[in-house]
């Protein structure tokens, strides 16, 4: 059934020109995505215009051209580049060739594919709104909403009118609808992997946002009329998508936070283990490493989710902004249906939005608190393991000279070995007497073989024994040595303080 005359699409596209963080390079790829969705003879001229740090509305082909346009066997219509701060926008405009045959609604499906063809089925990184609109054949008999459903389901076949309809009302005379469907496309993340998004993911593998505007006009002259504001809606349908992929966002970075926060509290956990049980000094580095890292990731997501909610405040009051100005130049229409979405995002998007901020803003300053505690931790152990080593390094050095002592006075026993000998003291000594009357030790038994015209056997009894004597002494007269220099250097520190 033909129904409509003059189906024309308007499709409104936007692309990020430059993002929070993004280099000069980064700022050319996004050139790039966006210049290929233009036929190949403007693409090299397309941003010659676009030479400004801030620039809030530029048209790229400039204020005299303004459009670039293009016409087929069935179908005509035009580019319209634009510069919005920073984001790209392009307005293809499609629309049948005769503008008095009636069509069927299902002519829209045709038309958005030709688009799709113009854009070199290149897709929108932003986002995008698709603004359908004809004149009705048979006014008043034909029902505007029953029309407009056939037209929703033209262009996006997997759409439901009654679950995606979001108002109506009337511009300039026409009826005009919203839909919209809208689901985050973000899966349930593995603490044990790695997240599956970014804030450089692409928008399609992040949400689902179809936005449609469909206005049916009683006559050609009405919709003759509408048109002279096609360029008027390219801001306002701006605004939205960046509040949208802002929540997108702050979705991806809520993810990664709570990710994170797992990390978080599994750190409070082991730093509580570790006070109880001695863990190794390595497993504390590490988790102290990983504290570190995650703490400037943290610190930086959460500074990204801050902006994502400023992004979201300003856009919207940019949005509402615009909307006002609609019923001033175009005094006969109602557009308040458009109004459900600034109030959706403000009364319930951004209220969530804002409450998991404030969730999970403490992470940062809970990841500070564990690496100061493993930090003082670690700092408790080093100088525990400094102590033993140098206990173990003392005791080394004592013995050391003490054997040397030992060894140096047994080298030199020849020389005192037999005035050692007559002392009374070792003269009387019971041990002793038992050595010289039973001859206990014989030269098979010693290493210190007496030479000969050297000292008898027990020689090397005396020798040994008096060595050993004196090794002993002298390792304790070390070991006094090196309590009384720690004492008194303690002494001095504390002095010092």
């Amino acid at each position: 059934m033909s129904d409509i005359i003059y189906p024309t699409i308007n499709l409104y596209i936007y692309d990020l020109r430059n993002g929070l963080g993004q280099n000069s390079e980064d700022i050319e790829n996004n050139r790039n995505t966006y210049k290929y969705k233009f036929p190949e003879n403007i693409r090299d001229s397309l941003f010659e215009l676009d030479t400004d740090f801030e620039a809030d509305y530029v048209e790229l082909l400039g204020k005299n051209k303004r459009i670039e346009k293009f016409s087929d066997q069935a179908y005509e219509g035009y580019y319209y580049p634009v510069r919005l701060a920073d984001i790209y926008g392009l307005l293809l405009d499609c629309s049948v060739k005769d503008q008095k045959i009636p069509h069927p609604a299902n002519c829209f499906k045709y038309i958005k594919t030709h688009i799709d063809s113009k854009l070199n089925n290149q897709v929108a990184t932003v986002g995008q709104t698709w603004m359908v609109s004809a004149s009705l054949a048979d006014f008043p008999k034909l029902c505007s909403e029953s029309i407009a459903s056939y037209c929703y389901e033209a262009i996006m076949p997997d759409g439901n009118w009654d679950e995606d309809l979001q108002g109506q009302g009337n511009f300039l005379g026409g009826q005009i609808f919203e839909l919209w469907r809208y689901s985050l496309l973000l899966k349930e993340d593995n603490h044990n992997s790695s997240s599956q998004y970014s804030l450089n993911s692409s928008i399609q593998n992040i949400q689902e946002n179809q936005h449609v505007i469909i206005a049916l006009y009683p006559n050609l002259a009405t919709a003759e009329g509408a048109a002279k504001f096609i360029f008027d809606w390219m801001p306002l349908f701006c605004y939205r998508h960046k509040i949208m992929l802002a929540s997108a966002q702050s979705r991806c970075l809520k993810q990664q936070l709570k990710k994170d926060f797992v990390f978080i509290q599994k750190g409070i956990k082991d730093i509580t283990q570790a006070s109880s049980q001695k863990l190794e000094l390595r497993t504390i580095r590490n988790i102290l490493n990983n504290a570190q890292k995650i703490l400037a990731q943290y610190s930086t997501n959460i500074s990204y989710y801050d902006y994502q909610i400023r992004n979201i405040e300003l856009n919207l009051e940019n949005y509402q902004k615009r909307l006002s100005k609609f019923p001033i130049k175009a005094s006969s229409s109602d557009l308040n249906f458009l109004e459900q979405f600034s109030k959706y995002i403000e009364n319930k998007d951004l209220v969530q939005i804002k409450k998991d901020y404030e969730n999970l803003s403490p992470g940062s300053q809970l990841l500070e608190v564990l690496i100061q505690s493993m930090t003082s931790l670690t700092s408790i152990i080093e100088i525990d393991e400094e102590e033993r080593e140098r206990n173990f390094q003392k005791n080394i050095a004592i013995f050391g000279i003490g054997l040397a002592s030992a060894g140096l006075v047994a080298e030199t026993s020849d020389y005192f070995v037999e005035d050692i000998q007559k002392l009374p003291l070792v003269k009387n000594l019971p041990f002793w007497k038992h050595c010289l009357s039973e001859q206990v030790v014989t030269m098979s038994d010693w290493t210190f073989c007496p030479q000969e015209g050297k000292n008898d056997p027990t020689d090397a009894v005396v020798a040994i024994v008096f060595s050993i004597l004196v090794g002993v002494i002298v390792g304790a007269l070390t070991s006094l040595f090196f309590s009384a220099n720690s004492a008194i250097r303690e002494y001095f520190q504390k002095r010092t303080k």
